[in-house]
């Protein structure tokens, strides 16, 4: 208690912003496991399609070692089953299973740190922050993109990847109760990319440019925005986890001192 009064800092609730970004999500890890090494309390979690998928996972208890060995061997298969239908090429049925075999079936009360998933009812537009009931189905509902996954039918809504809306929830977790915000973007910070290899890579660097578009001014609701991603790296690279992983740790040793020196941690 002496502490704490001689060090307002101490009183701010940190809440942690995780965008979307598909295999890009995988830096998330390398940004926890320096905020974890470093002692940077985080009271608050927010995520977006796989932001919230990792975020979930921290959020509901895995630890830092468990979340490093998923990054060495996670593959798309754990993330989607092929099906036919009118609304999608893939269900995201496979996302749930891969939440529930790491945190089990938990709702948002049963969660350690408190945690909310972003999606968009892609039949009204509208932006849903999810954080009620089970938490398996809020972060598939919140992973579900567009044109590639079937959307998550509710009793009410027809959910799909929060992309759409709010691909980086700084507002989210700051109306979470939040009072110092990190946010951690992974979606690439690059002025010209020469060459494409697919259609894949331009439906990806179209999107990007969509996303980056839609949220000009990342830094408004963050206190410490990182930005782990800087060069060519597309949605799909799951292969390239390893690295991924280093980018997120580089970039958020970077900020660290930002960081402790906002908290009055030395």
């Amino acid at each position: 208690m002496i502490f704490e009064s001689l060090n307002p800092f101490r009183k701010k609730k940190v809440g942690l912003a995780l965008s979307g970004g598909g295999a890009r999500g995988l830096a998330h890890i390398g940004v926890l496991k320096v905020l974890h090494d470093h002692r940077i309390p985080v009271d608050f979690v927010a995520g977006t399609s796989v932001g919230s998928l990792i975020g979930s996972l921290y959020a509901g208890g895995v630890n830092i070692t468990t979340l490093m060995e998923i990054s060495s061997k996670v593959k798309w298969k754990h993330f989607f089953r092929i099906v036919l239908s009118k609304t999608g090429l893939v269900s995201s049925e496979e996302i749930e299973k891969f939440v529930i075999s790491l945190i089990g079936k938990k709702t948002f009360p049963e969660m350690e740190i408190p945690f909310s998933a972003i999606a968009v009812d892609i039949s009204t537009g509208e932006k849903i922050v999810m954080n009620k009931g089970e938490v398996y189905k809020a972060v598939r509902a919140s992973c579900s993109f567009p044109w590639m996954y079937i959307p998550v039918k509710t009793e009410h809504r027809l959910l799909a990847d929060g992309v759409l809306e709010e691909n980086l929830p700084s507002q989210t977790v700051r109306n979470m109760g939040a009072d110092f915000v990190i946010g951690v973007d992974v979606i690439p910070r690059i002025k010209k990319i020469d060459c494409f290899n697919n259609v894949l890579e331009i439906f990806d660097r179209a999107l990007d440019i969509f996303i980056l578009n839609q949220n000009k001014d990342p830094r408004k609701n963050c206190d410490v925005l990182i930005t782990p991603i800087k060069e060519k790296i597309t949605s799909l690279e799951l292969d390239r986890a390893q690295y991924l992983v280093e980018l997120g740790e580089e970039a958020a040793r970077q900020a660290m001192p930002k960081i402790k020196s906002a908290l009055g941690i030395s």
